[in-house]
């Protein structure tokens, strides 16, 4: 049987998680697991637009599934029994990256 597939959005609202689904994409994106996809509007307009793409090392957390919009469009789509493993492993990037980043700054009582 296949593993079932729920939307971003979807699993942490059910789970009651704090994270938004475009916050848990970027903490993804952060750890290589998810990348942002630039294409040139199909209107005509020449504005670029995007998006999200799981990657090769995300792929064991869902898949990219065709959005219906274009051909060339997918959405990620998460594997329902493993989702903890995706959000832990967000979770840990966005705490490391707040870290780095807290290194990096001069505090007014040092």
């Amino acid at each position: 049987m296949k593993p079932k597939l729920s939307t971003a959005k979807t699993l942490l609202s059910a789970n009651k998680l704090p994270l938004d689904a475009n916050s848990f994409f970027n903490g993804l994106i952060i750890c290589g697991k998810m990348k942002i996809v630039e294409y040139e509007s199909t209107t005509g307009s020449g504005e670029i637009k995007y998006y999200m793409q799981l990657t090769d090392e995300g792929a064991a957390y869902g898949e990219n599934k065709a959005s219906g919009w274009h051909e060339f469009k997918t959405e990620p789509k998460f594997y329902e029994h493993i989702f903890i493993d995706a959000y832990l492993t967000c979770c840990d990037a966005i705490g490391r990256h707040a870290r780095d980043w807290a290194a990096t700054q001069t505090h007014p009582n040092q």
